[in-house]
């Protein structure tokens, strides 16, 4: 059976941050970007007892970061707001969007985040890049949610 859903590249996803308020986000492209990956994990516990059979398994939590790299540069609001966020330990709201942010009915997942690594890397021979990892972290606002755009 042919599928119905349009196909996505990975240069299709966005990441966003929120340059207003949770009440009135703006989303703003976080620019020059690559390697965007969001992941889901879960963060099990062992059920096993002396009746089972097997081992068993409860999900008890689920876990989520999205890590990629962003070029360096230090006029980019976008990459002094992420380095400066490790330094002063702030949350940052981010947006993940799968497809143009811009166009209504675009899915993204919406969530307040920490960074929880910003490695600087200086090739001899390439560009400046900062490989970057962002986790959730408790808020006043919201868990981490699925947003569809209106």
């Amino acid at each position: 059976m042919a599928g119905t859903g349009a196909v996505l590249r990975g240069k299709d996803k966005t990441l966003a941050r929120n340059t207003n308020t949770y009440a009135s986000p703006t989303w703003a492209e976080v620019d020059h970007t690559k390697d965007i990956t969001h992941n889901t994990t879960t963060v099990e516990a062992d059920a096993t007892d002396a009746d089972s059979a097997s081992v068993e398994t409860v999900v008890i939590a689920t876990s989520e970061e999205i890590t990629g790299q962003l070029r360096y540069a230090d006029a980019n609001a976008d990459y002094l707001a992420i380095r400066d966020a490790v330094y002063a330990r702030t949350a940052i709201e981010f947006c993940i969007f799968r497809g143009d942010m811009t166009v209504t009915g675009t899915k993204g997942r919406r969530m307040t985040c920490q960074v929880t690594q910003f490695q600087e890397s200086y090739p001899q021979d390439g560009i400046l890049v900062a490989d970057f990892t962002l986790k959730p972290t408790p808020n006043a606002n919201n868990q981490p949610e699925d947003i569809t755009v209106a």
